[in-house]
């Protein structure tokens, strides 16, 4: 065994020598299950770790019974196709029923970041 002054490459070596020297039960070649691999993924998934993928809009007592109470995950995707609102509430629709309703207006993160003037003044307008 070499001596070193600086206890750092001390303790490389040694950990070098035991796991080298054939004195060891260690085998470098096998690495364990999700060894630099994303978190979680040195055992199978548990069920309650599986999402539901739906693609209807479930009753309220459906999705409490079996998502909210269970504390269980599930996707709506394209859900909302479904909802009347998706195919009744055209631009006309809403500009003839709540064309007078004013909002408040926000700037996206555009580059200028300047807050836009609508009908009713700066950062205000009406739906229509």
């Amino acid at each position: 065994m070499w001596i070193f002054d600086s206890v750092v490459l001390d303790v490389t070596l040694c950990f070098y020598s035991f796991t080298c020297s054939g004195t060891s039960d260690v085998n470098l070649n096998i690495v364990p299950r999700g060894h630099l691999q994303p978190l979680g993924s040195h055992r199978e998934p548990e069920n309650s770790h599986i999402v539901d993928e739906l693609d209807y809009m479930p009753s309220a007592e459906e999705f409490w019974r079996k998502y909210v109470k269970p504390s269980r995950a599930a996707v709506l995707r394209g859900a909302a196709k479904h909802a009347k609102a998706f195919t009744h509430w055209t631009e006309e629709y809403l500009k003839e029923h709540f064309g007078d309703l004013e909002v408040r207006v926000e700037a996206k993160g555009e580059k200028s970041g300047k807050i836009p003037i609508g009908i009713k003044g700066v950062g205000r307008d009406t739906i229509g």
